[in-house]
């Protein structure tokens, strides 16, 4: 098998991660959803067989579990730099003069990328302080809680970083001035993260308490997106007033 190169039309073997010409390296699928599988796995089986499992087990699990990030962070920091490279070129060959403020969606692609590495690296250090340093069946009941809530940050985080290499393909979106985000708007979205996290729980638990603060942050949600719309009332009502 063999594959082309998009830039320099060079025939290269398929197992060849850069053109042997131009050097460019080309895309391969990113398997986002890949650390959450191995968290979920993981959390069943321990919960399942209730063993007592040796100290370096977990710990080996968690590095493996790193690992995964790792890469996938990698990974799409690699697709949105080529992206980039992408838009340059087009820039080139179309001789379009773009302005410093034309790239100022590619840097904050980079600003919501280190938002979604933190979150991802929140919810890895939850899982770790937690579920990944007990020593019994009993503490694992326990922790299993916080390990979900971890997961849906985790998860959260990664689709994130999914929406980005996604985006950062699109030349328009990369060469547009990206809007400003209330902060009622982010803080609606955290909620709702919450909300997540307390669902999920409630569907491994059964515990009714988790429904319940589920509704409490969606409800705050609901609060913050109410409050961000009246901003947006103000100027027409104002703009009303001045007509009669």
């Amino acid at each position: 098998m063999s594959k082309v190169c998009p830039y320099c039309e060079t025939l290269n073997k398929d197992e060849e991660e850069k053109c042997t010409a131009c050097g460019v390296r080309f895309q391969s699928e990113i398997d986002f959803s890949q650390p959450i599988r191995e968290m979920n796995q993981l959390a069943t089986n321990l919960l399942q067989k209730k063993a007592i499992y040796p100290k370096d087990y977990l710990e080996n699990a968690y590095k493996k579990i790193m690992e995964s990030v790792q890469v996938i962070m990698d990974q799409t920091m690699f697709r949105v730099s080529d992206n980039l490279k992408d838009l340059k070129k087009i820039q080139e060959e179309t001789r379009q003069d773009m302005e410093d403020e034309d790239f100022a969606s590619f840097r904050e692609f980079m600003k919501e990328f280190e938002v979604a590495q933190k979150q991802i690296n929140q919810g890895l250090a939850l899982a770790r302080d937690s579920f990944f340093k007990t020593q019994s069946f009993e503490d694992l009941q326990k922790a299993h809680p916080d390990f979900s809530t971890a997961s849906a940050v985790i998860q959260d985080g990664l689709s994130k970083m999914e929406s980005l290499a996604i985006r950062s393909a699109d030349p328009e979106i990369m060469t547009l001035t990206p809007i400003d985000i209330p902060q009622g708007v982010t803080q609606a979205l955290e909620s709702i993260e919450k909300a997540i996290a307390h669902i999920n729980t409630f569907t491994e638990t059964g515990e009714k308490i988790r429904l319940e603060d589920a509704a409490e942050q969606l409800e705050i949600a609901l609060d913050h997106l109410a409050d961000v719309l009246e901003t947006y009332k103000e100027p027409a009502e104002e703009l009303e007033a001045e007509e009669v």
